[in-house]
């Protein structure tokens, strides 16, 4: 019984100390409400005028996105009516000609059967084309305008003109 009531007592010690170990180590306590709210209140303030800014920038990427497309479209339309014959160009039953009104989808893509899909369409203008200072310059050359319509209807219609001169062929 001796032996019992003394490993008992070792025991007791042996919790004692470990409850004063307890006691004696700095309890951790959580943020208080009021510093909660005065975090959250300046990450609001924050993220507030973050989110406001979100449809601007968006906004500002399909605008850049449609001036994209139209720089493609219209750099496209150049190319090839700087390499048509003047004979091509000055008339109206040409398969250039014919081929227009044309349609175009959001990244500056020809659509070739259908309108469906198009975000632009461009029709050809014939104007007449006066050179400072020259009369006969009709005879030499033609002035062809591209007409961009964007089909959404946000933007307004975009011309934009090429000259194909007859160089003797």
């Amino acid at each position: 019984m001796l032996i019992f009531v003394r490993l008992w007592c070792i025991k007791l010690n042996q919790n004692s100390t470990m409850h004063s170990f307890l006691r004696s180590r700095p309890r951790r306590r959580a943020f208080s409400l009021v510093e909660l709210l005065v975090a959250l209140g300046i990450v609001c303030f924050a993220l507030v005028p973050l989110l406001g800014l979100v449809p601007v920038g968006l906004a500002s990427f399909r605008h850049a996105m449609n001036l994209n497309a139209q720089a493609l479209i219209f750099q496209a339309l150049s190319s090839e009516s700087s390499l048509l014959d003047y004979s091509v160009a000055t008339n109206s039953a040409s398969a250039f000609s014919q081929s227009f009104p044309r349609f175009y989808d959001g990244t500056g893509a020809r659509l070739t059967a259908t309108r469906a899909g198009a975000v632009f369409e461009v029709s050809l203008n014939r104007v007449a084309f006066a050179a400072p200072g020259g009369t006969a310059s009709a005879a030499n050359a033609q002035k062809l305008g591209f007409s961009l319509t964007n089909l959404s209807g946000k933007e307004k219609t975009q011309i934009y003109s090429v000259v194909v001169v007859n160089n003797g062929n």
